[in-house]
């Protein structure tokens, strides 16, 4: 009894003692996100590294989107960027009239 004591105190020590790290398994590569009023805004492309897998991460007010990886995620895309819908309408409205309802 007294050597299974013994062992189970050497062995808790050792595993305790002992240095251990893993490698982390994603990194980010080429990250093009923005922060403002401490929300993050941008893409960030992600790489896992024990397979050399890759996507493209969306962020929205600190919301991540994958449409690659997440289904329910797709919708983003159908959705039209706000940049685009302000150009067209700047091109499409008639700026020169009174556009204030009376």
């Amino acid at each position: 009894m007294l050597a299974a004591i013994r062992f189970l105190t050497c062995a808790t020590l050792a595993l305790c003692m002992s240095q251990t790290s893993a490698q982390p398994l994603f990194r980010s590569e080429r990250n093009r996100t923005i922060e403002i009023n401490g929300l993050r805004y941008g893409f960030c492309d992600v790489v896992q590294t024990p397979g050399d897998v890759r996507w493209t991460q969306l962020w929205i007010a600190n919301h991540r989107f994958e449409p690659a990886n997440r289904p329910e995620d797709v919708w983003l895309l159908a959705v039209p960027s706000v940049t685009a819908v302000l150009t067209v309408r700047h091109f499409t409205v008639d700026w020169g009239k009174d556009r204030r309802p009376k």
